[in-house]
This record gives C-alpha cells, structure tokens and sequence, in this order.
C-alpha cells in the first residue's frame, strides 16, 4: 500500500492489486471510496449493499393503507433496491402500490387508451412502484404467486414503506420482500 498525500482526503494504492481507495485504507475495487461522492457538486445516488440481505414480510388485505417498518435499514435512506413476492388469496388480478406517501391505491387513468399525463402527477409518478399481480384467471401467472425482481423503491424517512392494495374482489395475501441494498 501505497498513500497519496492530498490536502483533504487519505487516498490508498495498493500497488499489486491496483485498487485505489478514498476515504478506506484496504480498497476492495479498483475504485473504493468510502462516503458521499459528488460530481460537480451535486450528490450522486451512491448505493450500499448489506452484507446479509433482510428480509422484510407483511400481510395486506384489500384497499388498507399500512406503514411498514425496514428493521435494519438506516433512517436516512431514501430508496431500497429488493425483489419483491407477492400471493394472494384470490385467483384474479390486483395491484400492490409500495413507495412513499402511499395512501391508498390509485387508478391514474380512468379511461382505457386516455393519455397519461392529463392524468399522471408527479407525486404519484416519482414516489411509487406498482406492481400487477395477474392471477391464475387472467393466465399469465401461477398459482402461486410472483416475483418482481430488482425494483427500486422510494421510502419514507424514517425507515419505513407504505404499501397499499386493490383487487378484484376482497384480496388479501401477502408481500415478501429481499432488500439487497439502500442508498441515500
């Protein structure tokens, strides 16, 4: 290991990997810097991946708001990166809405072929993921349940997700997530 003086920051090269770290003493990647980075002065979305994945599962039933808690996840967080399974208990299509400031689920266009953006604002377009669960009936999905893989989720401040639910008749089942990594 080599050190690079610099006024502000320790910069590390380990000459016989050729990783070069910022802020860390043993550079796991060729570039490893260890805090916030900005470019050109503006934050990046910088991503952080646990260790050990936490699991987080809760049950809904249909049209009920709920606030569920992230143990595990920094209170500053602001997204989390997770595949997510959904089950439900009937055998028709419903929706799951997870994100911030969930609360209820939303029909953004109420007229088939209608233009998104007459219908569409930003709150509900930057805050939220919905996720189509097509049942068994409609034969797209199995019995089961569904995966979504890698979905980037907007969260609430305080380490919590609002979620939010609407089915064909009285849905209820319920969501498991694998969170893989926050950022902030």
């Amino acid at each position: 290991m080599a050190e690079i003086d610099c006024p502000f920051q320790v910069i590390w090269a380990d000459r016989y990997t050729g990783n070069v770290g910022i802020g860390t003493t043993s550079p796991a990647a060729k570039l490893d810097i260890n805090g916030t980075v900005a470019v050109n002065g503006n934050k990046t979305i910088m991503w952080q991946d646990f260790a050990t994945p936490l699991t987080v599962e809760f049950s809904f039933s249909n049209s009920t708001p709920q606030n569920v808690a992230l143990t595990g996840v920094p209170a500053n967080a602001r997204y989390i990166l997770a595949n997510v399974f959904l089950t439900t208990n009937i055998s028709d299509h419903f929706n799951m809405l997870l994100g911030r400031s969930v609360t209820s689920t939303t029909s953004w266009v109420g007229t088939r072929g209608a233009r998104p953006s007459t219908s569409f604002n930003d709150n509900q377009a930057q805050h939220k993921v919905l996720l189509t669960y097509f049942g068994e009936t409609d034969n797209f999905s199995s019995y089961f349940g569904t995966w979504y893989s890698s979905q980037i989720i907007p969260i609430n401040a305080n380490s919590t997700l609002d979620a939010a639910s609407a089915g064909n008749s009285n849905s209820s089942g319920w969501v498991y997530m694998v969170i893989r990594a926050y950022s902030y």
